[in-house]
């Protein structure tokens, strides 16, 4: 599609402009733009005038790379200040979206609204030297703007279908497949956007490989808020691409859509069951190595620390779906891809991502440390610790409290596994006043924290619990009632359905925090709390004994079948009871139980 008179010329000004008030050089940008610093040279001559029509695949990657707006291009209608799509239309292209938490759903009209703004765009470059297909692109607008993407679809087919052969054929088929993915049909907007990728295949291969690698981003930004559907759309997309670009030929582009494979099948491994998420960390895992053969510490030193920073998140998501030796293993492989990482983001120059990847490095040692028995362990500590002070050193409390918090917390839980590899109370007390600090750091209550609040509070009745037990008696007995407090605050926080596991965790270190008090306390301390423990215990033993025995009922069968399935849950009931047992201040409740068991 031609661009109008002197276009190229003011976009070569807008894009110098603006790449300078970012501070980017021109490889710099030609990275970000088109995944490769040696296409620098394409920007030179852009900037320069040299290139008086650029294609439309080239404005848009320019133009998304230097946060230009549609409105902010040469010859472009000026948009409203602040534009947003009609109700109607956002409330159609919600209609798909499952999760009603609030975060999720803002971040769903932020993305629905990029996408209205980036179809008006296009429908008006479309029809920019095509004033026949205006009335069509007229009537899509107004169907996409009242929500009924179905009429929109047949507008611009009927405008396809006008125009017959030629570039606008390609534009028209590509931006029906972008308006069903707006609908929310990522399995329909794949099947379009191939075959716009199609009509270029046998004219100019190069750009329908482009194509294909623009619509998989946008397939993967999709689906990372409206599900695994339109991630797993992206992927033959960039299968495709696999095996057209040769490393030898076009490296960057060869080793950037293995990245880009992986950032989707590792998205998707961490939305599948624990079976099929493997095999996808495996292969992700995989393609992010070959990745860095091609982005060197020399050549590509951003993309070299983003690839092993997400080549870390997949060894480390992958280790905690191992055990034992293998699990440790892949720690510290995290732990060498984070410090890889950290080799090319200087602090002054990239302090956030500089803290980001000192944080994950803290934690992917810690975990390592977790795996590895014997002096290895300490240190593995011992460097965590080293790391989460210095992304302490970043953040801060007052401008960034969320991310000082998170670390911070992190911090008190390397303390705490110190202490528990000989360092006593010193690192307990360290590891309370970490959490505490996490806690105010976050300030008064409010929804957007609570999770991350009662995981700190979770982890500061543990602290408190176990740093009971090397406390003098009349200090002991006030730790564990405030632990037993911060664990009923978490508790409280956390419901079953929403967060079965959190909740057990929550509902566990309560009742450790109890029984610790129980232990501690005397009299009608002691008692009130060794009752509370005991009525929680009974509770979920109930409960579980109830979930089974419904679920036997449910399964009919033959009566034999029935009873020996009653008989193995009332076997398992009292297992969980002679465990009670153990535990002094819950013996006269597992007691009680036995003989409601019995009766």
């Amino acid at each position: 599609m031609r661009q109008p008179q002197g276009f190229g010329r003011e976009f070569g000004e807008l894009v110098k402009a603006r790449r300078r008030e970012r501070g980017l050089s021109r490889p710099e940008l030609a990275a970000i733009a088109f995944g490769a610093a040696g296409a620098a040279r394409r920007v030179a001559e852009i900037e320069d005038g040299l290139v008086s029509a650029p294609a439309p695949r080239v404005v848009e990657a320019i133009r998304h790379a230097l946060g230009l707006a549609p409105s902010d291009l040469p010859g472009a209608e000026a948009e409203p200040q602040g534009a947003a799509p009609p109700r109607q239309m956002l409330e159609a292209s919600l209609r798909t979206l499952d999760s009603r938490e609030r975060d999720v759903r803002e971040a769903a009209l932020r993305l629905k609204t990029l996408e209205w703004r980036a179809s008006r765009a296009r429908i008006a470059g479309i029809v920019r030297n095509r004033p026949d297909l205006r009335p069509f692109a007229a009537a899509a607008q107004a169907a996409i703007d009242r929500g009924d993407f179905a009429e929109a679809e047949a507008r611009l087919s009927a405008a396809e279908a006008e125009v017959g052969r030629g570039p606008a054929r390609i534009e028209l088929r590509r931006e029906r497949g972008e308006v069903a993915l707006m609908s929310g049909a990522p399995g329909l907007a794949a099947t379009l956007a191939e075959s716009a990728a199609g009509f270029l295949d046998p004219f100019v291969p190069d750009a329908a490989a482009d194509l294909r690698h623009a619509f998989a981003a946008a397939l993967h930004r999709h689906g990372r808020i409206f599900g695994t559907d339109a991630i797993a759309a992206a992927g033959p997309f960039l299968r495709r691409n696999l095996d057209y670009w040769r490393k030898d030929r076009r490296p960057e582009k060869w080793a950037t859509t293995r990245n880009n494979l992986a950032n989707a099948l590792h998205d998707l491994a961490i939305m599948h069951p624990h079976e099929a998420s493997v095999a996808l960390l495996e292969e992700a895992v995989s393609l992010y190595r070959a990745a860095l053969e091609v982005f060197t510490e020399r050549a590509h030193p951003g993309r070299r620390a983003t690839t092993n920073s997400n080549l870390a998140t997949a060894l480390g998501n992958l280790a905690r779906r191992k055990r034992g030796k293998d699990a440790a293993a892949l720690h510290v492989e995290a732990a060498a891809a984070y410090r890889a990482a950290l080799s090319a983001r200087a602090r002054r120059s990239k302090p956030a991502d500089w803290a980001q990847a000192q944080a994950q490095l803290g934690l992917a040692l810690g975990a390592a440390a977790m795996a590895t028995p014997g002096p290895a362990r300490a240190r593995m500590l011992q460097e965590a610790e080293q790391a989460e002070e210095a992304a302490l050193g970043v953040y801060s409390r007052e401008a960034t409290p969320a991310h000082w918090a998170a670390a911070r917390n992190n911090l008190g839980n390397t303390f705490r596994a110190q202490a528990a590899a000989g360092g006593g109370a010193a690192m307990l007390v360290k590891a309370v006043a970490a959490y505490r600090d996490a806690l105010d750091a976050l300030g008064k209550e409010d929804g957007a924290e609570e999770h991350r609040r009662a995981a700190i509070r979770c982890n500061l009745a543990r602290a408190l619990a176990e740093l009971a037990e090397f406390a003098p008696k009349e200090q002991a007995a006030g730790l564990a009632a405030e632990a037993a407090a911060s664990a009923r605050a978490a508790l409280a926080a956390r419901t079953r359905e929403r967060e079965p596991e959190a909740w057990a965790a929550a509902h566990f270190t309560l009742v450790g925090a109890l029984t610790a008090e129980a232990r501690f306390s005397a009299g009608p301390s002691a008692a009130r709390a060794a009752s509370e423990a005991a009525a929680l215990c009974r509770k979920e033993l109930q409960l579980a004994l109830g979930r089974a025995l419904e679920a036997e009922a449910r399964a009919g069968g033959p009566p034999e079948t029935l009873r020996r399935l009653q008989a193995a849950a009332r076997a398992a009931y009292a297992a969980a009871l002679t465990k009670l047992d153990r535990a002094s201040p819950l013996a006269a409740a597992a007691s009680a139980a036995r003989k409601r068991l019995a009766a």
